[in-house]
């Protein structure tokens, strides 16, 4: 009987199921949306029940769509969206129904606290992870100092990984290394809910889910859950990772030198690491424990990335975005169009691309975002090209600092929905001064899940083997050095607004004005 494995992603817009062979061709594919809540300014909730219901549906799809006997799947595993966390009753059902998500900033008080229980640095070295809103404990203490009976109550603290792998059929709550290095609470080198973390914050061990690396065996597909998907009782469930792990993993990033960029809803710079690094630059970024159990990944994050692209879309290119729904055309090829009649640098105007705050490196809750250099001269061209310009820039402040770290490039890989247009991946090779190659399946995500798959099931002996099996690029994207130059001088002009910004508190006066 053929061999054919699952991979699943849960991301911050949908969910997508994908089965493949051991080749990487695509047997049948399934997606779903499921779009977080905004009930209240910078909070983000998820419907916790809709995000597993959404994930059934897409298995059944893609299940479907495939035409294969689900006996032939052998195992499915799963890449999850990292640092959304919920708590889970004695019932099994999340409390409130509600998963509070990553863009959440509602917990910035609770920062506040964690700052004060101990020193920052120690913090981030312990646990990998910046003290910053967007980490799972910020909002667990939230949750316990405004739900406090129902924290007392909860049996699972939870994040998405744990509560879906039991659904589907798991005998516990199970949660990866990956994961559970972006809580914020984790001890990220020896690989155990960190109880000085624990102890610091006042909150109970016990609430916590068993750890397991990356792979592990965590049963078979429950008969309700087969039911609901189409897959068999027979395909086992294993542990998968975050779903940058999982990227970086299904782009093939498994040995030092090679880092793989992630342009969709948020922004990832991940450059693979054997060891955690010891530089103070590390401490603006993420180090995480990688889908490659052992190793360590080292996570720059863009929090808005190409989403302030879709803003644009919705918001300014509606004459686009219209004339392309009348013609059934992507409104993004319209938009390329728009940028091509302006050249590079955008006749002077500069974006600083913060709309949901600033990521990596600065970590600046009060920064919002800017669009500096307005003339009557200046188009709607000029305009998009400053905003694809301006979320580059941001990326590329992330890789200096890792080069600052200590981090060599030599090849960077791309995925997300930013890269199915040729004129931005040009402009990103352009801005970052690095050849760029694009993967064949471009959902690295899944694909990198399905690896994972595939290792604990017995089917490759290495995530490293599974990846140099399934993994594909495309041939090299080639920077332009005569706009490498032009960038160049832009890039320093993007750093002086921002620090401009931050020095004269212009940020919070904005902030002040909203209220």
């Amino acid at each position: 009987m053929a061999i054919y494995l699952m991979g699943v992603d849960i991301g911050t817009t949908g969910t997508k199921a994908m089965i493949f062979d051991l080749e990487a061709r695509v047997m049948g594919t399934g997606y779903r949306e499921c779009i977080a809540a905004t009930p209240e300014p910078d909070w983000f909730e998820f419907d916790a029940e809709q995000l597993i219901e959404r994930t059934f549906e897409a298995c059944r799809e893609a299940v479907d769509m495939s035409g294969l006997d689900p006996r032939e799947i052998k195992a499915v595993s799963f890449s999850t969206q990292r640092s959304t966390v919920g708590f889970i009753g004695e019932d099994g059902k999340m409390m409130r129904n509600v998963m509070y998500s990553w863009q959440d900033n509602r917990a910035t008080e609770e920062v506040e606290f964690q700052k004060q229980c101990l020193d920052e640095k120690e913090t981030t070295r312990l646990s990998g992870m910046p003290v910053t809103p967007t980490y799972c404990i910020s909002n667990i203490l939230w949750f316990k100092k405004h739900y406090p009976e129902e924290y007392e109550k909860a049996k699972v603290v939870s994040m998405v990984s744990e509560f879906l792998a039991k659904r589907f059929g798991a005998d516990d709550y199970y949660c990866d290394w990956g994961n559970a290095s972006c809580s914020g609470i984790f001890d990220m080198q020896k690989r155990v809910w960190s109880e000085k973390l624990i102890t610091a914050y006042g909150l109970d061990a016990k609430k916590f889910p068993k750890v397991v690396k990356s792979g592990t065996v965590l049963g078979r597909v429950s008969g309700e859950a087969a039911a609901l998907t189409g897959l068999s009782t027979d395909t086992l469930l294993i542990a998968g990772s975050g779903d940058q792990s999982c990227g970086a993993l299904g782009a093939g990033i498994v040995s030092e030198g090679l880092a793989e960029m992630t342009i969709g809803t948020a922004g990832h710079l991940i450059s693979y690491i054997r060891q955690p690094l010891a530089s103070e630059h590390v401490l603006k970024m993420m180090t995480v424990n990688a889908a490659v159990p052992g190793n360590y990944e080292l996570n720059g994050i863009q929090l808005s990335a190409a989403s302030v692209y879709r803003w644009l879309r919705d918001v300014v290119a509606t004459q686009e975005r219209d004339t392309a729904k009348g013609l059934g055309m992507d409104p993004y090829v319209l938009m390329d169009e728009l940028v091509r009649q302006s050249p590079p640098g955008a006749n002077g105007l500069i974006l600083l691309p913060y709309f949901a705050s600033a990521g990596c490196p600065h970590w600046d809750v009060e920064a919002k975002g800017v669009l500096a250099g307005l003339t009557f001269m200046h188009t709607k061209g000029d305009m998009a090209r400053a905003f694809m310009e301006g979320c580059m820039y941001e990326m590329r402040e992330i890789m200096e600092t890792m080069r600052e770290a200590g981090v060599a490039f030599q090849e960077l890989r791309i995925t997300g929905g930013a890269t199915k247009s040729a004129l931005w991946r040009q402009i990103m090779a352009d801005i970052l001064g690095l050849p760029l190659r694009r993967l064949k399946i471009s959902d690295a995500t899944v694909l990198g899940a399905a690896i994972l798959a595939g290792y604990g099931a017995g089917v490759f002996a290495s995530p490293e083997e599974g990846a140099a099996q399934m993994v594909k690029c495309d041939e090299p994207i080639l920077p332009d050095q005569a706009n490498v130059a032009k960038y160049n001088r832009c890039y320093g002009i993007f750093q002086k607004l921002y620090a401009a910004m931050k020095k004269e508190h212009i940020f919070a006066l904005m902030n002040g004005a909203r209220e």
